[in-house]
């Protein structure tokens, strides 16, 4: 489902909805680790499937993808397009891409070990940000505790010059 996506962001696992024997028959089936993309609603909102699973006609589904493009490079390039990709959807009320438009999309294939050296550099500034946003929380936590404190007249001078100690 498209909400899977938008909730999940580029690794998604399925879990809105569950096929019945005749939407069986309707969908695609899809292994996991494809890039799958919005082709309505969230138009070029691209994921990578974390489980096998089906699409139906709301997405295009990057089947046997060439050894050399890496499932991670392919997400992050349709990302980076999505705005271009999306406008050249039609329709009136709702936007929609056809295959016929996706199959038209240009991808350059830079060599693999690029990729890979893309996908590093990504997962090191990506331990960065976890490491980072764990640091803001833990200051929001101190914070407030120092500001519960003080508002309730149990802060001295002393504590605070123990404080700015620890942090300094």
């Amino acid at each position: 489902m498209i909400a899977d996506i938008t909730r999940d962001g580029m690794n998604v696992t399925p879990k809105i909805d569950t096929l019945t024997a005749e939407g069986a028959k309707r969908s695609r089936p899809m292994p996991a680790g494809s890039v799958v993309m919005a082709v309505s609603g969230a138009v070029g909102l691209p994921a990578i499937l974390t489980i096998d699973a089906c699409i139906h006609d709301g997405f295009v589904g990057f089947r046997s993808l060439n050894a050399r493009v890496d499932p991670t490079f392919l997400y992050h390039y349709l990302m980076i397009n999505r705005v271009r990709n999306s406008a050249q959807g039609a329709g009136a009320i709702w936007i929609n891409l056809t295959t016929d438009q996706v199959k038209q999309f240009m991808v350059p294939i830079p060599p693999y070990e690029l990729q890979m050296l893309y996908r590093t550099r990504l997962n090191c500034i990506g331990r960065a940000i976890h490491s980072q946003r764990q640091a803001l929380g833990l200051t929001n936590n101190l914070f407030a505790s120092l500001q519960h404190r003080a508002f309730n007249g149990e802060l001295t001078s002393k504590d605070v010059e123990r404080e700015l100690v620890m942090a300094g």
